[in-house]
């Protein structure tokens, strides 16, 4: 890469792009937070990122938070299915999906926390959504009915999704991040079950926690999981746990989830567990995602309330859910008795499922098993190898980061504080095509990252190694080049 050639072309393009003042300011100004802000920005303004690819000729996503790679063939197999499946595409679904993938998802998630053939989630206990978005959302409607001066506590740095979604429906939301100067090596932004207990309000009802952290990774330990477990029957709280990158965690024999600990301290019926398709099978443009409840009495009203606002998943996935169950049970089973044939696992966790059962089943079964394997350890494998490649690259220019706990995204503080974080943001995108998300597109304030915390960004790993390395030398030599003459870029002045 020719770093003068590539700092050459950033102050030629600074100068032209700068007549994208008064439409930026247009379309940023209205914006009800950063993240929203930024977003509009990369993916809202055609005229703009036309723009970008003339003069750039292409735009990099360094911060995604969705992975790059392709699927496994066999998921897109069962989903193009449905579409040749009259009862299915003639037919609208049941507000929380058909009653067979209902099913599988209930059987399969039940399967996650026993050995046993005991169902844990009881009927309507799952809903099926419009992605992890769609699960969350309904779960904060039910707060909003049965709850109405109930206010939410998240934990740790957030996704967007959360407060907004509590912003729009009246719910007062608060965050609650861990003091970073208290830990520093590796940092924490996941408060301790102690500093839980002390922000509890009186009218604070339900804990909200993205489980692994999106963005930073890191995830609690068990037994800090059955501290604020206990807390929650305590104080007769719930937990929101969303566990969309629970699958990408690197060492699973180091992770527990809420709903297992849970289970074990007879408390399951206080968890909302929200899953999708999107993080660990790359499948987020079907917008498959749930939310399973262990409350009969909250499986009933999360059933009306999916009625009520009309959330009718789509019946063409019902196949593809079917074999994604089936393939997480079994998978699930050889982790649990590694001495048992996969042959007599299948032929075991089969019957619990509604699948084509041919001569050839159990053998056509195990062979996609091993390629959803194959595809399941490879991308942790290339995910693995391009977070070490991602820190190896920026080297000294990142002071603090997290440890490799889970994919695909980490959190990153670079060792510069430029004075408006937007400003560089825009300026990044606009001479180089390149789109990120800095801290404060996760919680808090602008004002707070820029004179507190830092300059934190986030890279999702997922690109191919070389777009990755080549993205990250690019976002240097933007970095040396803006922090050296800022004066010579475009000046918003925006603060959210």
């Amino acid at each position: 890469m020719n770093t003068t050639e590539i700092r050459r072309q950033i102050l030629d393009i600074s100068t032209s792009v700068k007549q994208f003042k008064e439409p930026i300011l247009a379309v940023s100004q209205c914006q009800p937070d950063y993240y929203h802000a930024n977003e509009i920005l990369l993916n809202s303004s055609p005229r703009i990122r036309q723009a970008v690819i003339a003069h750039v000729g292409r735009c990099t996503k360094l911060s995604a938070g969705i992975s790059s790679l392709p699927t496994l063939d066999e998921f897109l197999f069962q989903a193009q299915k449905g579409l040749y499946k009259t009862d299915y595409y003639v037919n609208y679904s049941a507000p929380q999906g058909t009653h067979s993938a209902q099913e599988a998802l209930r059987r399969c998630e039940s399967a996650m926390l026993t050995s046993t053939d005991e169902m844990i989630y009881p009927p309507q206990g799952v809903s099926i959504t419009a992605g992890g978005t769609g699960a969350i959302n309904l779960v904060f409607e039910y707060i909003k009915q049965c709850f109405p001066t109930a206010s939410t506590l998240v934990l740790g740095l957030s996704y967007y999704v959360f407060p907004f979604i509590a912003d729009k429906l009246a719910i007062p939301c608060h965050m609650l991040t861990h003091c970073l100067a208290a830990t520093p090596h590796p940092p924490r932004f996941l408060p301790t079950p102690a500093e839980v207990r002390a922000a509890l309000m009186p009218n604070t009802k339900v804990l909200v926690i993205a489980h692994p952290s999106n963005p930073t990774g890191e995830y609690y330990s068990r037994a800090e999981i059955e501290e604020l477990i206990d807390l929650i029957c305590e104080r007769e709280l719930l937990i929101l746990s969303d566990t969309v990158f629970a699958d990408l965690v690197y060492d699973q024999e180091d992770f527990a989830t809420f709903e297992e600990v849970a289970l074990s301290k007879h408390c399951l019926e206080r968890v909302f567990t929200v899953r999708s398709y999107s993080k660990n099978y790359n499948l987020a443009g079907l917008r498959i995602g749930y939310v399973a409840t262990a409350s009969p009495s909250i499986a009933h009203d999360l059933s009306c309330i999916s009625e009520r606002i009309q959330c009718c998943p789509p019946t063409i996935y019902t196949d593809l859910i079917n074999f994604i169950s089936l393939l997480r049970h079994i998978e699930k089973e050889t982790q649990r008795s590694p001495e048992q044939s996969l042959h007599t696992i299948i032929q075991n966790v089969s019957r619990w499922y509604e699948i084509g059962q041919g001569p050839n089943a159990t053998q056509d079964i195990e062979k996609a098993y091993v390629k959803y394997s194959t595809f399941v350890h490879r991308n942790l494998s290339l995910y693995g190898h391009n977070f070490d490649l991602a820190l190896e690259t920026l080297g000294n220019s990142v002071s603090m980061r997290f440890d490799k706990k889970s994919a695909f995204n980490t959190l990153v503080k670079i060792n510069a504080t430029p004075a408006n974080f937007f400003d560089f943001s825009v300026n990044l995108y606009l001479t180089t095509g390149i789109e990120t998300q800095l801290g404060p597109c996760f919680g808090l304030e602008q004002r707070v990252w820029e004179q507190q915390l830092g300059f934190w960004l986030r890279i999702t790993y997922t690109l191919m190694p070389d777009q990755l390395q080549e993205a990250l030398q690019i976002f240097l030599v933007f970095l040396d080049t803006y922090m050296a003459a800022p004066h010579r870029f475009l000046h918003l002045g925006l603060e959210f």
